[in-house]
């Protein structure tokens, strides 16, 4: 991973992403999601899924 994407399309099953992080972060980032109001998470990593830039 060089670091992190501007827009990017997960192609995984969430429920089974859920089950492959295997790290949560301790920083706060606001997202904006295409049906609901703009939300803040932490950074998080899951192991073995695939992403496409759109």
């Amino acid at each position: 991973m060089v670091g992190p994407g501007k827009s990017v399309r997960i192609i995984y099953n969430l429920p089974a992403m859920m089950k492959n992080i295997s790290n949560i972060g301790d920083n706060q980032i606001n997202v904006i999601q295409w049906a609901s109001l703009p939300s803040a998470t932490p950074s998080t990593k899951a192991e073995n899924i695939a992403v496409n830039s759109i």
